[in-house]
């Protein structure tokens, strides 16, 4: 076998295992009684790492979207309800330009279109 694949299987492995008691989306504390506010993450190397879904018409790089680095390879947004449709919500991260899967979403759905995304709901 390949010492490269059997690093990254490792790798792939031990990142798993981070994560597994971990729910990327989750409502952060509430800075006010009456708004509920959203967090996102996501863990890999990147140059600029936005989200984007059907509550901003998909577009790509929208600046309210756009993660913060908070520390090597971890990037995070925090964003109010209103930021977000009530219902279903499907997205997924822009990593560098590419499309990318939220791997810790609430729910996963296959699409035709966008294969693999991610999906929450806001009540």
């Amino acid at each position: 076998m390949n010492r490269k694949f059997v690093l990254f299987v490792f790798s792939v492995f031990l990142l798993a295992l981070s994560c597994s008691n971990v729910n990327n989306v989750k409502k952060a504390p509430s800075l006010s009684k009456d708004v509920k506010y959203y967090t996102f993450t996501y863990k890999g190397k990147a140059n600029q790492v936005f989200m984007a879904g059907n509550f901003n018409n998909w577009k790509v790089s929208d600046p309210k979207y756009r993660l913060s680095q908070k520390g090597l390879d971890l990037w995070e947004i925090t964003l109010p309800e209103n930021y977000f449709l009530k219902g279903e919500n499907e997205y997924k991260f822009i990593v560098d330009g590419e499309w990318v899967l939220d791997e810790n979403a609430p729910l996963i759905r296959d699409t035709k279109l966008a294969g693999k995304i991610g999906v929450f709901k806001v009540e």
